[in-house]
Order: structure tokens, then C-alpha cells, then sequence
């Protein structure tokens, strides 16, 4: 009798927590404001990003994360520009376990180019040792886009974690299903229409050199295999 009424009075189990890396330029802001809207009160906020680090002093705090990674809290949504690694370590965890991980990606040329754009507009020192440099050195958009301190993009943010992890990555060129498919994974419903919080007013009417994108594409050849993944797996009738 004991055990039939532990059963019949048993809590459900928690649901679990995931993650939502929020990729710079990648309709992030939008995002966040969303989930402000819909469940504020699981939204947790990680902007601790080691990009703003130096690539060779990143390894330490990495291999931390390998080996000791920080704990999901139940039912929680971990947003932010976070490296994954920082909460998944080395993926020996139990599956059963393990968060969901879901993104929104861009095309990286077009990343690359808003990135720079926004940079350029930030006059203030923002403690960034690539924005003092850029700023410093008054780079182009060449120069900024075939740094080594912005090649792959993407793939110095997933750094550790196989592109195989990821229940979901958006593409923001398809926002709407995108941001639908992110919440069914994470555990939202939501009727609102999409935002486009920072987006700039108008198109940018510059004239981009087509040999420019041809180079940027060579040089970021990991991030464009991972965008056109996401567009192969989730994008074009493959999932």
C-alpha cells in the first residue's frame, strides 16, 4: 500500500535544462526579447563569452569546462554567447542527462559584414582587445573579415562540442521556422510574431567585391560547412 501511494503522489520529474547560444549577429536579440516575453522566469542570461579572450587564453578555462562543466539548472534556458563547452565538458555525461543545445546560425560572409558595421558604430571602448585592435589599426572590412582572430567564427565558438550535438541550429535567412523549431526543442509555445529587435533600418546598398566573398569563404571554409549543414539537416527537407 506504502508503495502504491509513493507512486500515486510521486512529483513528476523536472523538465530539463538547455541551452540557446545566442551567435553574434545572428538574430540574437530578437530572440532573447521573446523569450523575455514568453517564460521570463526561465530565462537565464550568460554573456560571458571567451571570444573576448585572446585564442591562446582561452585553453585553460576550456579545459576546465572539459572537465568539470557547469551544471544546467533544471528547467532553465541558458542564452547568451557562451561557449557550449562551458556546460556540456567533454560529453561523457549520461545522455539522459545532458541539455538540449540549440542555436541560429547566418550566412558567415553576411555575419562577418554586420559585425563589422556594428563594431565600427561603437565609438566607446568596449574592453574587447579585437574591437581596441580594429579600432587601433582603422581596419577595412577586408582586413576585419581575413583576420585570424575572426576566422571561423563559428567553429571557435564550438570549440570541443561536435556540430552532431546540436538538436537544432536556425538559419536567420529563415528566421520564422527557425525561431519556431528552437522553441519546440526547448519548451516553448508562442503566437507572437517574430521581432527583429536590432535590425538596421534600410539595406546596405554598399557594393561588395565579389572576390572579396570568394576569399572570405576559403578562409572560413569550417563555418561555412557548419551553416550549410544546418541548411542540409534542418533546412532542406532532411531532418
Amino acid at each position: 500500500m506504502r508503495g502504491f501511494m509513493n507512486t500515486l503522489f510521486r512529483q513528476p520529474a523536472p523538465a530539463p535544462g538547455c541551452l540557446f547560444v545566442h551567435v553574434p549577429k545572428c538574430a540574437g536579440t530578437s530572440v532573447r526579447a521573446m523569450i523575455e516575453e514568453i517564460a521570463a522566469e526561465r530565462l537565464v542570461l550568460d554573456y560571458d563569452s571567451y571570444f573576448r579572450m585572446e585564442q591562446d587564453k582561452r585553453c585553460t578555462p576550456i579545459l576546465g569546462n572539459l572537465l568539470r562543466p557547469e551544471t544546467v539548472p533544471d528547467g532553465k534556458i541558458i542564452y547568451g554567447h557562451y561557449f557550449p563547452v562551458k556546460y556540456l565538458g567533454d560529453g561523457t555525461a549520461p545522455a539522459a542527462g545532458q541539455p538540449a543545445l540549440v542555436t541560429i546560425l547566418r550566412d558567415p560572409f553576411s555575419r562577418l559584414v554586420s559585425h563589422y558595421d556594428f563594431w565600427k558604430t561603437q565609438i566607446q571602448d568596449t574592453g574587447h582587445y579585437l574591437w581596441r585592435k580594429m579600432h587601433e589599426q582603422d581596419w577595412s572590412l577586408e582586413q576585419f573579415a581575413l583576420s585570424p582572430e575572426m576566422q571561423n567564427f563559428y567553429s571557435q565558438h564550438f570549440s570541443q562540442i561536435s556540430i552532431g550535438r546540436f538538436a537544432y541550429i536556425g538559419i536567420s535567412e529563415n528566421i520564422d521556422e527557425s525561431i519556431r523549431n528552437c522553441f519546440d526543442v526547448i519548451g516553448l509555445r508562442s503566437a507572437m510574431q517574430t521581432r527583429h529587435d536590432n535590425r538596421k533600418a534600410g539595406k546596405d546598398e554598399r557594393t561588395i567585391d565579389p572576390g572579396l566573398r570568394r576569399a572570405v569563404e576559403e578562409f572560413h571554409a569550417q563555418d561555412y560547412l557548419i551553416y550549410n549543414y544546418a541548411v542540409a539537416r534542418f533546412h532542406s527537407g532532411a531532418a
